[in-house]
């Protein structure tokens, strides 16, 4: 063998080295670690995104409003009550009815200034109301859910798409503490008693309503028109607490057990009139969904006996998101002061409201 050739030898052969058990151990307890530290930071920048997108969706509905008052002169309406159809709105020609006398809420109203003008023009209630509108749902709390039709009677069965927003009416009886208590149940003392104003199947007469967005004054009672008497459409000039003052439109509390329907107050959607799917009192406190969680059976969902909800809130920690008069976004924190919050939804209390409390 050559001198220049030495043979291998244990020594100086190249060894391996195995990880331990303990080592891998370690290891995988360090990357657990590393994701519990980053999960949080991953869930709070999604929910950051959503809450974004939601505060964008009441922008562009605050903008289609303004949009909207600069071809009508006026606010939209509300709509007359519960479950309207397109067909008793509509002229001779199908062209839907004004504000003045609108069964349909301010959320169809303003379809086409938020690009929807197809779906403004359809010509049936069946058609409207299981049409989905990608800016009317939360991302925060869900997509767009379609729900099969109950509780109106010539439509069980079809399909309505359901909204997150609602636009704001305040108290009316100045003399009952806020916020409204729900387990109260005398005539005045109660969310139900100043949101309908004694009437919820048709448009109580000669009423006044101080929100933006009032109760349409004029309705269908199947025969005839019937002139209420109440608020007519109103004007920004009407507004004299000052649009930067006035809560327009907000998110609205869901129970979280009914995200996909089941609630009297989440059975419509957007195509609804006059009823807590799209609009909401002030008059009570606001609150997060998980407020409400637990509580199922049948229609007594929540507050004792109270089979719908007036409240605002959303699926958001900490606060909710509105756009008001003006066109401005703003969060309102859940603990936000009653008697502050129920201003806001007033349009001429003559009371001075500081934003930065909210």
């Amino acid at each position: 063998m050559s001198q220049y050739c030495k043979p291998l030898t244990q020594s100086n052969q190249a060894t391996r080295k195995a990880f331990t058990l303990v080592e891998i151990l370690v290891v995988i307890a360090i990357i657990g670690i590393l994701v519990a530290l980053l999960l949080p930071a991953i869930q709070a920048a999604r929910e950051a995104a959503r809450r974004s997108q939601c505060a964008n969706n009441l922008k562009q509905m605050g903008l289609a409003v303004h949009n909207f008052v600069s071809a009508k002169n006026v606010l939209p309406t509300g709509g007359t009550t519960f479950y309207p159809h397109i067909e008793d709105y509509v002229t001779s020609g199908g062209q839907p009815y004004g504000p003045d006398r609108q069964g349909l809420g301010w959320a169809f109203q303003i379809l086409p200034y938020v690009e929807e003008g197809n779906l403004y023009a359809l010509k049936t209630t069946e058609d409207i109301q299981h049409t989905v509108v990608p800016m009317y749902n939360c991302p925060s709390r869900r997509k767009a859910t379609t729900i099969a039709q109950s509780g109106d009677a010539t439509l069980v069965g079809k399909t309505a798409t359901l909204t997150d927003y609602a636009a704001a009416t305040p108290a009316m009886d100045p003399t009952v503490p806020l916020p409204y208590n729900y387990n109260d149940t005398s005539a005045t003392n109660t969310a139900g008693a100043s949101f309908w104003q004694g009437n919820g199947t048709s448009v109580p007469e000669n009423k006044q309503w101080f929100g933006m967005i009032i109760r349409t004054p004029i309705s269908w009672d199947g025969s005839q028109w019937v002139d209420s008497g109440s608020t007519r459409p109103i004007t920004f000039a009407k507004v004299t607490d000052g649009t930067s003052k006035t809560l327009l439109i907000g998110e609205k509390l869901v129970n979280p057990l009914m995200y996909d329907g089941g609630s009297p107050s989440d059975d419509r959607g957007w195509s609804d009139g006059w009823d807590p799917d799209i609009m909401r009192c002030t008059c009570v406190a606001p609150l997060p969904d998980g407020a409400v969680v637990g509580v199922k059976s049948g229609k007594v969902y929540q507050f004792g006996q109270i089979n719908d909800v007036f409240n605002f809130g959303s699926a958001h920690p900490g606060s909710f998101n509105t756009v008001f008069g003006d066109g401005s976004v703003h969060t309102i924190r859940y603990e936000v002061d009653p008697v502050l919050f129920d201003r806001l939804g007033n349009r001429r209390d003559g009371e001075s409201t500081d934003t930065s409390d909210l």
